[in-house]
């Protein structure tokens, strides 16, 4: 049993005990479980997000602490309290922070000599998101180095924040022959939070803000490329609203509601797939494929497509409109603000065609 499986097993149990706490939910689909407690919170970062390190004998004073991530960057900060220490994850926007990417150590010295070690199995250096925007169309996201971490499992960092309207995304990664399944996707946000748990249909869980759907997998006809996996998110109109200026969640101070109830970030995701790399030569055969290297994918060429809809199953009928829809290209490369537009007529080698896939409509259906 893969770590996507175990974990999978692990959360619904924890869906059933925390049922019986619902009065301290805020029932806005912040309703999950915080993450376990454990050295490295989260457990992944991309630059610019937070992490919070637990040890003992942590300077409270201004620059007491040189946390140094990997042999690429050091940041001196105070800590929370002598246990924690609350820290931004470096970046630079340069070769440096791309070659960073993977299972990295952790290294804290106090202005009192004291050291902590947190080995590279307790975190992963994330790439910057892949920024999608409002709309529709095909986007490719080119040179994009993806974490995998020391369990071999790949992240794929989204960033969703500026999305309000119900979508449907189909992501694939053209050069990467990744096998993989429903049950080997997990969804995390920038926090840690586990958002699999919004998909999972427990009794008496309301969702307020509308249907959850979880990771639908589509298998590739294409050797030398990736599964398709399908990802609907309903529209975020009012779940904006009430988290506004004014409205009954709003302020968020220190990560709570007003009710103190928890907020949980549903913009910035982290995909995490558990895959296995087929044998393009030989890619239907099971005795061929290969676990991930930890490390990273230096030059992923990611495609996502997205349409605009109401439909969760848009992507396994699609319309003549929503491939016109699709059409479109939208090209972004790393460190990057926006997207290029470019003519469909000249990007022939991006192409693929949907349905581009085995016949049934998702792995291991019946």
């Amino acid at each position: 049993m893969n770590r996507s499986r175990i974990v999978s097993l692990a959360v619904f149990l924890l869906a059933a005990l925390f049922l019986s706490a619902t009065d301290l939910w805020a029932g806005c689909g912040c309703d999950s479980p915080a993450p376990c407690p454990q050295p490295v919170l989260p457990a992944f970062a991309s630059p610019g997000d937070t992490v919070v390190l637990t040890g003992s004998g942590f300077s409270t004073g201004k620059h007491g602490n040189e946390v140094k991530f990997g042999r690429a960057f050091t940041v001196k900060v105070a800590a929370q309290d002598a246990e924690h220490i609350r820290v931004q994850v470096p970046g630079s926007k340069s070769t440096a922070e791309q070659s960073s990417v993977g299972p990295m150590p952790i290294r804290v010295k106090t202005d009192k000599q004291i050291t902590a070690e947190y080995s590279a199995d307790l975190f992963t250096y994330l790439s910057r998101p892949l920024v999608l925007e409002e709309g529709q169309g095909h986007y490719l996201f080119l040179g994009v180095p993806l974490a995998v971490d020391s369990s071999g499992v790949l992240n794929v960092p989204i960033d969703l924040s500026g999305i309000t309207e119900a979508m449907n995304f189909a992501v694939y990664i053209r050069n990467l022959p990744l096998d993989f399944e429903e049950n080997d996707v997990l969804v995390y946000n920038k926090d840690g939070f586990n958002l699999n748990l919004f998909t999972l249909n427990v009794e008496g869980l309301e969702k307020q803000w509308g249907e959850w759907y979880g990771v639908k997998v589509l298998g590739t006809a294409d050797p030398a490329g990736s599964d398709l996996m399908t990802y609907w998110r309903h529209d975020f109109r009012e779940y904006r609203a009430a988290h506004s200026p004014g409205g009954d969640y709003d302020p968020v101070v220190d990560g709570l509601h007003p009710d103190g109830t928890l907020h949980v970030d549903h913009d910035k995701l982290n995909v995490a797939i558990s895959a296995m790399l087929r044998d393009p030569l030989d890619p239907e055969n099971p005795d061929k494929l290969q676990p991930l290297t930890p490390g990273k994918i230096a030059w992923a060429e990611i495609h996502i497509l997205q349409l605009q809809t109401e439909d969760p199953f848009s992507f396994e009928h699609l319309t003549p409109e929503q491939e016109e829809a699709l059409s479109v290209y939208k090209l972004a490369t790393p460190h990057t603000s926006g997207f290029k537009s470019i003519d469909a007529q000249q990007v022939s080698q991006y192409c693929f065609e949907l349905p581009k896939m085995h016949k049934k409509t998702a792995k291991g259906a019946k």
